[in-house]
């Protein structure tokens, strides 16, 4: 009994021009840098409604600031700038990614 062998060739389908415009760039693209891009955004300004409530909820209910609360304030401010940083970390390191693909 002899083991059955397989061969893998590419379709008329995948050699065609369109194919590979689409596949090679738009979805790369797409897949690669606009559905990350965009779930970063969404999810980071999110996350920065919520600090900001946190924040304004915390002030009604203390009054006045503390010295722990101004800390608070310090550490959220410090939170939305390294959300921003992260953004603009993936937009930096994508982008050239992106263009040598095209």
């Amino acid at each position: 009994m002899t083991p059955a062998s397989w061969q893998v060739a590419p379709t008329a389908f995948s050699k065609s021009h369109v194919y590979k415009i689409v596949y090679f760039n738009l979805l790369y693209g797409v897949v690669m840098f606009v559905v990350p891009l965009t779930s970063l955004a969404v999810l980071s300004r999110r996350m920065v409604v919520a600090l900001r409530a946190a924040r304004r909820m915390r002030t009604e209910m203390m009054g006045q600031l503390s010295r722990r609360g101004c800390a608070t304030y310090r550490h959220e401010d410090d939170i939305t700038v390294m959300l921003v940083g992260i953004v603009v970390m993936f937009i930096t390191t994508q982008t050239p990614a992106l263009v040598t693909q095209v």
